[in-house]
């Protein structure tokens, strides 16, 4: 009985392993962004895969908790990407998006620049 339920599960994930796509970036963002203190900015992260990945972002290395309610970071649902509202000059920094699901990771990077207003 043990050894047919380890052959099912062995079958079902390489199952979901040969019938899975990996993730892939629609397009690739540019590698610098500025935005003006005040302003909405969208750090995107369009990705596609089957199944669908999970996406997480982390800004200076450190990870991003979308669920923490210190934090004034969204991520849209539809794509991922990360939304900062009314940027100030200390979200200047490196960000980097991670998506992943059964058939691989993609990361990709980029640095946020914040100029005060004049």
């Amino acid at each position: 009985m043990f050894v047919v339920v380890v052959v099912v599960v062995v079958v079902i994930r390489l199952w979901s392993l040969w019938s899975s796509v990996p993730p892939r970036f629609r397009q690739q963002s540019p590698s610098v962004l500025t935005a003006v203190s005040g302003e909405d900015v969208i750090l995107p992260c369009d990705v596609v895969a089957d199944p669908d990945p999970v996406i997480s972002w982390r800004k200076n290395h450190a990870p991003i908790d979308l669920f923490s309610m210190d934090h004034k970071y969204l991520m849209e649902d539809d794509s991922g990407s990360l939304v900062i509202p009314a940027a100030e000059a200390d979200d200047s920094a490196r960000y980097r998006c991670v998506a992943e699901n059964p058939a691989g990771v993609i990361t990709q990077e980029l640095s946020l620049i914040v100029y005060g207003k004049s």
